[in-house]
């Protein structure tokens, strides 16, 4: 029982982590970008936006593990946390979440563009998010609770 606590705590303090650091980036980006000049460089502000927010957060994960294992391991490479049954509860996890969220849905307003166009947008999300996540999620979180 000791270690899940141990491992509820660990992830919620991530989670504040990665919130706090979305929302500190966000704040100051639009502080100094404006709305004005947003708008007209919307791909550039968005790629800039989500890249020093997930560099903020994985540095300040790398910080948690140093505090949590009392070391920093390299980010492993190896096959070792691939597991077929977690792929696909987390599947099937989201599969479920998504039929609940479903209603919810309605009662936001309509959005039509989620995410700027241009090929910066394209960038962040094809290349660095899934880089940045993949170094944060299997690579730190990962080490944090396999330590």
């Amino acid at each position: 029982m000791k270690g899940f606590l141990k491992n509820v705590s660990l992830l919620l303090l991530f989670f504040i982590i990665f919130v706090l650091s979305q929302f500190v980036v966000s704040v100051v980006v639009s502080f100094a970008v404006g709305d004005a000049v947003m708008s007209d460089r919307a791909g550039m502000v968005f790629m800039a936006t989500y890249f020093f927010s997930m560099f903020l957060c994985y540095v300040l994960t790398t910080i948690l593990e140093r505090v949590a294992c009392r070391s920093v391991t390299p980010i492993d490479h190896s096959k070792r946390g691939f597991n077929p049954v977690a792929i696909l509860t987390g599947v099937v996890l989201l599969i479920a979440i998504s039929i609940v969220l479903t209603p919810l849905n309605e009662l936001l307003p309509a959005n039509t563009q989620t995410y700027p166009e241009g090929p910066l947008s394209l960038v962040t999300i094809v290349i660095i998010a899934p880089i940045f996540e993949e170094m944060i999620f299997r690579g730190r979180l990962y080490n944090i609770f396999h330590h």
